[in-house]
């Protein structure tokens, strides 16, 4: 079947990207393991807008398939954050001074962003999510918002560290890749 590579390409565009003329931000092996989690949670970050709880035309299958795609694309994208932020915190204990108010923007948007991903994943559990929005209809639109600042937090998060998206080119992908979501959203809802 076509979607395991579809799947792979996607998860590895980032990573791609970071090819593009660059300048390593260390030697040190950990840190880079680090920065290739952070770059695959963008990745499964931006398959969560693709696969969402409605069918595609491709593949062809049940909207239920979706909506568990979408769960698991979310809790990977979460176990892929707290891993890229454990493995930088455990190879350079100095960055918990990025973790305060004192941090630069770029710092404080991957703080909000991550903190904003609870929200998201607790807020859609069934049981949760009843009680909290009401209806389905409210619930989407929520979430749907609270996805966009997200991605635009990680968005300013990735350009603003400049650690390997450093070049204008890379920037330029990046941003119409996020544009390219955040149109293909605004015609569907």
């Amino acid at each position: 079947m076509l979607i395991i590579p579809l799947l792979t390409a996607a998860l590895l565009v980032p990573v791609v990207v970071v090819f593009v003329p660059v300048r390593v931000a260390s030697n040190h092996w950990l840190w880079e393991w680090a920065q290739a989690l952070g770059y695959l949670a963008v990745g499964s970050a931006a398959l969560l807008f693709v696969y969402r709880h409605r069918p595609a035309v491709f593949p062809r299958f049940r909207s239920v398939y979706f909506t568990y795609l979408h769960r698991d694309l979310g809790m990977m994208t979460c176990a892929l954050v707290i891993a890229h932020l454990g493995v930088l915190l455990f190879a350079e204990p100095l960055l918990i001074e990025h973790l305060t108010l004192t941090a630069p923007w770029h710092m404080l948007s991957g703080i909000a962003a991550t903190v904003l991903l609870v929200p998201l994943g607790i807020g859609a559990l069934p049981a949760v999510r009843q009680r909290l929005w009401g209806g389905r209809r409210r619930f989407r639109r929520w979430h749907l918002r609270l996805s966009l600042v997200f991605a635009a937090l990680l968005l300013h998060h990735i350009v603003g560290s400049g650690g390997y998206i450093n070049h204008a080119s890379q920037v330029l992908v990046l941003s119409a890749m996020a544009i390219a979501i955040a149109v293909a959203f605004a015609r569907r809802h």
